[in-house]
């Protein structure tokens, strides 16, 4: 992960406004983290991310752990988290037939997360990818919010982990 340090917090509006800007410019967005804590925030590019779920999770603990040691941001307060993705449609029990990699009719979706660390309060907001004929974005449209239709909570399996691996590197519990 490359980092960049900077002095101003985000708001989900915020980081969101700069994302759809960033993919509607250059056609696509690269997985970013943002981290902000009481000495301030880190952006960094999230290079060589795993095509698994499990290895995203993974990889996502360990940048975590290499954050609290390195004392960039002190005591972790909000992380966002921005990548393009692929998403299904869930049936009414919660179930998936197929994962949305193996999914014939699949959405391309950008996606951004935020996570306040204190309350563990999860909010998302996923865009449909649209592209013209030949590959190129043209547009992004704002799709439901996971959980909002049903008043249910959103989770981040990702920040998730971010989050447990930054507590684990601070307490020196991650090697």
């Amino acid at each position: 992960m490359s980092l960049e340090r900077k002095s101003a917090q985000f708001t989900l509006e915020e980081v969101t406004r700069l994302a759809r800007k960033v993919a509607l410019e250059h056609g696509g967005h690269v997985p970013l983290l943002i981290a902000e804590g009481g000495n301030g925030a880190v952006v960094g590019q999230l290079e060589d991310l795993p095509n698994t779920h499990q290895g995203r999770v993974r990889y996502l603990h360990a940048a975590g752990a290499r954050l609290a040691q390195s004392r960039e941001v002190g005591v972790l307060e909000r992380v966002f988290f921005v990548c393009e993705g692929w998403m299904s449609t869930v049936r009414e029990d919660g179930t998936m037939e197929m994962p949305p990699s193996q999914d014939p009719d699949r959405t391309e979706v950008l996606f951004i997360s935020s996570l306040i660390v204190e309350g563990q309060l999860t909010d998302m907001i996923f865009f449909e990818m649209i592209r013209g004929g030949e590959g190129q974005l043209t547009g992004l449209e704002q799709l439901h919010q996971p959980g909002a239709a049903k008043g249910g909570r959103v989770d981040s399996p990702l920040l998730s982990a971010f989050v447990e691996g930054f507590r684990r590197g601070t307490s020196g519990q991650f090697n």
